[in-house]
């Protein structure tokens, strides 16, 4: 469920294409782990990028885990969340 993928057809061009990561098993195997996780207790999924809104959590992972009723809350740079 990261940023970049070992799945050449997730590209075009040269570029990851967030869409096509979220057709593949591998992306859904790993939305279904983090579902169960969620079901036993809090997770939090980290990345470098300190802005969510430009880290591939907000816009592909969130997005689909939201999506299978979970709640996400984003952490901050000032420590808040959003």
């Amino acid at each position: 469920m990261g940023g970049l993928s070992e799945d050449e057809s997730c590209y075009e061009d040269g570029k990851l294409k967030y869409e096509r990561v979220a057709e593949t098993q591998l992306f859904w195997q790993g939305i279904r782990r983090v579902q169960e996780g969620a079901d036993q207790d809090t997770i939090t999924l980290m990345c470098a990028e300190k802005e969510p809104l430009n880290c591939h959590r907000a816009i592909l992972v969130s997005r689909h885990l939201e999506s299978q009723g979970l709640q996400v809350q984003h952490i901050l740079e000032d420590g808040g969340t959003g």
